[in-house]
């Protein structure tokens, strides 16, 4: 019998995609050999196996320039420009009939017809189109014709003298031209393969209706639902490409169309895409697109590796050669000040090779700099630093020598500085002489008293019009100084009394302390999350300055801080522990003074996937912002437009002597699952309710053997969520409903007493109870989506299955804020129901979670983090 062969190319974040497709073809398919190219490396080959196919590892494939091509092409790019080559490998294999299928397709019915074809012709392609798009809608016969005529979502051939000639020049092609670059004609493997009815001279155009039915050919292809079997015409559906369809099911149909997007979506087409969704939650989908890309960043670095850093490695030959054999590995330019980071135009322009290549490549930016080179180039570069993150996604690294390229240029020479200086100090002159009363020459009280309320009326405009002049010439820090100085002649003018100066201290970036603020004794997240940094840094032997702020903060503050609390800061790094919604109320309570001469970062957390333009301005008093999960990071990078990295919790939950159930009052002998909610985190967001209906769901009202513990505090900030809750509760015997604050050892021990932590929320920033929990080992079910995703996985908890929905609220925080998740609760009730029946496998899911908050998570990991990104920060001021 023929060898005959189907595969797809995937890497690791897209393999519940290729498990679904393969899953179907296996169906429909007995003979057959499948398998799946894995583009990837670092994966653990566990949990990319299968019974139904074979992984090949695509390092087994035979590739020219291998490393070249993984580093100069992005995820997309790279899984498309292996095709060739493994065909090649399976034509090698000794298969005679190859199919190749994209990973986000789904077959309904045998694809016997195309192997039959294959006896006949050297190759079967199927075009985008088999009639024209003449509305007005997303993709149009341009959009088409820019793509390429014939979509390689699917591709069959089998190996004969002119196919394998066409496959070694289009591999040949793909070694360095396989990019999406609609400008230049080209679009990844798929444009090259227009000239395949050229140079291949039997090639069969497929125009049967149900081969790869997809957004793009949908206005001409009516799907129906005939019994169970799915038709197009008269025709079996055979395949459907699910093509830009995302996970979280947002978009209608496609990322990449609008006709259905405004038109609605036909029935079958809906009911096919749930379905297909399904399968992919079920093959597990919330583990795998979760694997990192491992080309993604340098070797042994968490710097990225950005589109543009790709192409300049791509384009200049200066930079492969600088690299050499491995383009990976920055040990071979460490500050890359010989390739990325070159200064092309002399000390007097700051603009790097980087900052050219992507001048080069947009047109909006030749139009708006002409002369980069010279009397532009400053302008240039300030575009850059501001945009550079944004809308490329450059790492700090690849701007710093443009940054202290243009501090350069700007510093001002000592006789200018003497002459802006001097005029400061005029314009203060003159603003205090003005508004100083003249008491020797005016005698009579009475007048003296008139002329003194005039004069404090014209007070306060002086001094805001000399600060104003001040911060022109002098810049923001240093005006901060000029305003503290005003204040202070100007108090000693009416006869006030002088308050104690400011010291600013100078260099102070040499200093390796921190100076952490925040909410330090208040019993809530934020003010764990900043006690968890102080922990982290002391492991790390960072010095530290404690300072405890207060204000804004509603709840109750008696947590012991782990350190001695300072007044005032001693270091050069402040750590702000206060989200951005308060940083206003700290800079009013610290004073701005607080801000001046240190290097500034705000520790910020946002649990939704849309952070609100009206807290932006708190950025201005930061140089960078610290969050704890990749969910955060993501969500404030798309807004920030600086730096924005993350530094995770650290987890410290270890008991000496934890008391027993009974002393703590527990039901002894019973299953205890434990949800809590500080109200002032919002109730919505926590939702309780959930985690109270999905166990009713799963056990009833009356259960003894199995209870949910339900901790609630601050509820009189919200009184009617408070009150549903308790009429819930009432309702059943088996829930414990406990109110009001514990202290941190209660609590800690309260939770070591437990069976099971349930948390039902609709979206979180990392997920302190649920990371509390599985540090000190217990098995966790919680909603699978937001920060808590940054440790949470299969193998270590009970992720929850959920559909991301808009955020309903009319007011607060989270008022127009994006999406967030509804968890399933038949799904958790499922399993609650499941770790209750199953404990030897709750047990061993919470121990492989102790280990994971152990080995990551512990203050001494996250500390190391911290202590790396301070060096970092000292390195790049010096």
């Amino acid at each position: 019998m023929t060898k005959r062969a189907i595969f797809t190319i995937v890497s690791c974040n897209y393999f519940h995609y290729a498990k679904t497709l393969m899953q179907s073809v296996r169906k429909v398919d007995l003979i057959s050999d499948l398998f799946v190219v894995l583009v990837d490396e670092g994966y653990n080959p566990e949990h990319y196996a299968s019974n139904v196919f074979e992984v090949i590892n695509f390092k087994d494939i035979p590739i020219p320039q291998r490393k070249k091509m993984c580093f100069q092409y992005d995820i997309l790019e790279l899984n498309t420009a292996v095709k060739p080559f493994a065909i090649k490998c399976l034509f090698t294999k000794g298969y005679q009939k190859v199919v190749y299928l994209d990973p986000d397709i789904f077959v309904y019915s045998s694809l016997e017809r195309t192997f039959c074809s294959l006896e006949s012709y050297h190759a079967v392609v199927t075009p985008h189109l088999t009639e024209p798009l003449d509305d007005k809608f997303r993709p149009a016969d341009l959009d088409i014709l820019r793509a390429g005529i014939y979509n390689l979502g699917f591709f069959a051939v089998k190996p004969t003298a002119e196919v394998q000639k066409f496959i070694d020049w289009w591999a040949d092609k793909l070694s360095d031209h396989c990019r999406v670059a609609i400008s230049e004609g080209i679009f990844v493997d798929q444009k090259w393969c227009d000239f395949i009815p050229s140079f291949v001279s039997q090639v069969l155009v497929e125009h049967d209706p149900g081969m790869n039915v997809a957004y793009w050919n949908l206005k001409h292809r009516e799907v129906t639902d005939q019994d169970g079997a799915y038709f197009v015409g008269s025709s079996r559906l055979i395949f459907f490409h699910f093509s830009g369809l995302g996970l979280n099911g947002l978009s209608l149909l496609s990322r990449h169309e609008d006709r259905f997007e405004s038109l609605g979506l036909p029935i079958t087409i809906d009911r096919l895409k749930k379905n297909y969704l399904e399968m992919l939650k079920k093959n597990q989908s919330e583990f795998y697109s979760r694997q990192p890309y491992n080309f993604d960043h340098f070797t042994n670095s968490s710097v990225k590796i950005p589109k543009a850093v790709r192409e300049l490695y791509r384009t200049n030959r200066l930079v492969r050669a600088v690299f050499g054999s491995d383009p990976f590995d920055m040990s071979k330019d460490p500050g890359f000040q010989k390739t990325y980071n070159k200064k092309i135009y002399g000390k007097k322009n700051p603009i790097t090779l980087l900052c050219e290549s992507i001048y080069k490549s947009r047109p909006d930016l030749q139009a708006a700099f002409p002369n980069c080179g010279e009397n532009d180039g400053v302008d240039l570069c300030r575009w850059f630093l501001k945009n550079a993150n944004l809308e490329h996604g450059l790492d700090d690294i690849f701007v710093r020598v443009a940054r202290k390229g243009l501090d350069n240029i700007a510093k001002p020479s000592a006789g200018w500085a003497s002459l802006k200086q001097g005029l400061v100090n005029k314009v203060l002159t003159v603003a205090i002489q003005f508004t100083r009363p003249n008491h020797g020459a005016i005698q009579d009280q009475r007048t003296d008293a008139k002329l003194a309320h005039h004069c404090s009326r014209l007070a306060k405009p002086a001094v805001h019009w000399a600060y104003r002049i001040a911060k022109r010439l002098l810049g923001l820090d240093r005006c901060h100084r000029i305003r503290e100085a005003l204040n202070q002649s100007l108090l000693k003018s009416y006869g006030g009394k002088s308050q104690p100066k400011v010291v600013y201290a100078r260099n102070r970036h040499k200093d390796h302390g921190l100076n952490i603020i925040g909410y330090l004794t208040a019993e809530l997240g934020l003010g764990e999350a900043a006690r968890a940094t102080i922990r982290a840094a002391t492991a790390a032997g960072i010095s530290i300055s404690a300072i405890n702020f207060t204000d804004g903060c509603n709840s109750r503050m008696f947590e012991s801080v782990g350190a001695d609390v300072d007044k005032s800061p001693k270091h050069f790094v402040n750590l702000v522990h206060v989200n951005a919604d308060q940083t206003l109320a700290l800079v009013q309570g610290m004073g701005r003074h607080f801000f001046s001469d240190r290097y500034n970062i705000g520790y910020w957390m946002w649990e939704t996937t849309e952070f609100p333009s009206k807290f932006l301005k708190s950025l201005e008093y930061f140089d960078e912002i610290w969050t704890a999960s990749e969910f955060c990071r993501e969500v404030l990078a798309r807004k920030s437009l600086k730096p924005v990295v993350k530094i995770p919790h650290s987890m410290n939950m270890t008991l000496s002597k934890p008391d027993s159930q009974r002393m703590l009052g527990l039901p002894e002998g019973s299953f205890i699952f434990f949800n809590m909610v500080d109200f002032f985190s919002f109730p919505e967001r926590k939702n309780p309710l959930g985690a109270i209906e999905a166990f009713i769901k799963a056990f009833g009202t009356a259960s003894q053997d199995v209870r949910l513990i339900v901790k609630i505090s601050n509820s009189s900030h919200r009184p009617e969520v408070k009150k549903i809750i308790k009429s819930r509760v009432e309702t059943t015997k088996s829930i414990t409903l406990i109110e009001g604050y514990m202290d941190r050892w209660s609590l800690n021990t309260l939770m070591a007493n437990v069976d099971c932590y349930v948390s039902l929320h609709r979206s979180e920033g990392f997920g302190l109870p649920i990371a509390e929990a599985m540090s000190l080992g217990k098995p966790v079910i919680a909603t699978g989506w937001s920060g808590n995703m940054e440790f949470m996985d299969d193998s270590n908890s009970f992720p929850v299955k959920y559909e991301l929905t808009e955020i309903p609220l009319q007011d607060g925080p989270y008022k127009n804020a994006g999406c967030w998740a509804e968890p399933d609760c038949n799904h958790a009730a499922e399993l609650m129901s499941y770790v209750v029946k199953n404990p030897n496998v709750a047990q061993k899911v919470g121990s492989l979670a102790k280990k994971k908050m152990l080995e990551e998570y512990s203050p001494e990991a996250i500390g190391s983090r911290m202590r790396d990104r301070l060096g970092w920060i000292q390195e790049s001021l010096n």
